[in-house]
């Protein structure tokens, strides 16, 4: 009987956080799961005594009730929800049915197993096919589709038309439960900046911006950080701290409202003006590392996205060096009156224009100067 080989490098090409590995065994296989960073595994079997094994494995025991777990199953019924794990692995050939296992997979997840039967599977639900080669020879690759049933929601106002309308048919009542929940459980005093400033989704995952701040006093500095987590399983992918992004103290409900439109998500990447006053960065959704700036959107506002465009609105005093004092006290003291007059779209707000990128290139377009009302920005049929 051949070795079974360490789930390592088959496991290079998966993405998502969460990874269910069944038939563990003891869990010494289960140990080369946890050297990719930022995965949470657990591991099942049918027989209580490899789990009792498993836990007691003194490799886990940093780890254990954080990034692993173990569990026993019947051999048959996954238990989880549908849609929240992102890989399985298996060197035994499953009793589990191919239904059960598309069920718990989240859209884009796959399954690694050994041999038997080809799964019986829809083309139209998952990609299967059998590994040609390698140490994984005869092992079976299933790969759930993305349910045409679930939209994205990459704006702020969904898409760059903004109409606050998802066309997602899969989220209606009645619902029987949450799909995940995360901290913190509160956030902080209600009569000034809201704590959650904007959130967007694509690709199965959600990016938020939210102040993590001491609930002690509002008065108490913000802690403001970009954070991305699964879509499926909530489980945090990457965080980075956004030090200069507004001030936390500006008056309840006198705006800005622009600062919940500086942030896009599309495809892989993800757009966003980091601090107030600076240029749009393009993101690696994955992991977070910032990829490039766009010269020249300095005192961006708005962004959004339709297709392979770019547009922005960009505020000029934002964006000059020489109002560092105005920019500082809206990023960090008490709000000036000409700085909440800043913000809007009349003389005394000074100059803004529109500016438009060509994505795949990353080259100007063209700039308009122009009045615009927040909000007012929209991309749809090749019109701004």
């Amino acid at each position: 009987m051949p070795t079974d080989p360490a789930p390592g490098k088959p496991m290079d090409d998966l993405t998502g956080p969460f990874i269910l590995h069944l038939h563990c065994g003891d869990g010494r296989q289960t140990t080369e799961l946890l050297r990719r960073d930022g995965v949470v595994v657990q591991g099942l079997d049918t027989s209580r005594e490899n789990i009792a094994a498993a836990r007691r494995n003194p490799a886990f025991r940093e780890d254990y009730g954080r990034r692993i777990t173990f569990r026993w199953f019947d051999g048959k019924h996954l238990p989880f929800i549908d849609n929240c794990v992102n890989t399985i692995y298996s060197s035994v050939p499953l009793e589990v049915a191919p239904e059960e296992l598309h069920r718990v997979l989240a859209p884009g997840g796959i399954a690694v197993f050994r041999g038997g039967d080809k799964p019986n599977l829809s083309a139209d639900l998952a990609i299967v096919r059998q590994v040609k080669d390698g140490p994984y020879a005869g092992y079976w690759r299933l790969e759930k589709r993305w349910p045409p049933d679930i939209d994205e929601w990459t704006h702020h106002m969904h898409g760059a038309d903004n109409n606050r309308v998802s066309r997602d048919t899969r989220l209606a009542p009645p619902l029987s439960h949450l799909q995940w929940t995360a901290g913190p459980r509160y956030t902080r005093h209600h009569e000034h900046m809201s704590s959650f400033q904007a959130m967007v989704s694509a690709r199965g995952k959600v990016f938020y911006v939210i102040d993590e701040g001491r609930k002690d006093s509002v008065l108490l500095p913000p802690d403001w950080n970009l954070v991305a987590r699964d879509g499926f399983n909530g489980i945090e992918l990457w965080r980075k701290k956004l030090d200069r992004w507004f001030n936390h103290l500006w008056p309840f409900k006198s705006g800005p409202t622009v600062v919940t439109r500086r942030l896009v998500a599309s495809g892989d990447r993800l757009y966003a003006a980091l601090e107030m006053g600076g240029p749009v960065s393009v993101l690696d959704a994955k992991s977070g590392d910032v990829l490039q700036t766009l010269p020249g959107t300095e005192g961006a506002e708005e962004i959004v996205i339709d297709g392979e465009r770019l547009v922005v609105v960009r505020r000029e005093w934002l964006a000059n060096s020489t109002n560092h004092e105005v920019k500082e006290r809206i990023v960090n003291g008490g709000v000036a009156g000409r700085a909440t007059a800043g913000f809007g779209w009349n003389q005394v707000a000074g100059r803004e224009s529109v500016i438009a990128f060509d994505l795949p290139t990353r080259k100007l377009l063209w700039e308009k100067e122009m009045p615009i009302a927040p909000f007012g920005l929209g991309l749809r049929d090749d019109n701004v």
